[in-house]
């Protein structure tokens, strides 16, 4: 689901209210990768999984998402 959330654009111009009415609420974490919304995906996904993927959200001065990106830690 994050992959065609990426490749549609469709979090592009969203609040962060409309991310979580699409989303659901983040969920609790302790990692702070940058400021914006962040919900964690799982393991990353391939032969060794041994970090989480994250969907990481940035919001613009308009309160909007600029930037969407799937990201690792």
């Amino acid at each position: 689901m994050a992959d065609w959330l990426l490749l549609s654009n469709a979090l592009l111009g969203k609040s962060a209210r409309e991310v979580e009415a699409m989303l659901g609420p983040q969920p609790a974490h302790d990692k702070i990768l940058r400021p914006g919304p962040v919900y964690v995906l799982g393991p990353e996904r391939g032969f060794i999984s041994i970090d989480y993927e994250w969907l990481q959200l940035t919001l613009g001065k308009a309160a909007t998402v600029e930037r969407a990106e799937i990201t690792r830690d």
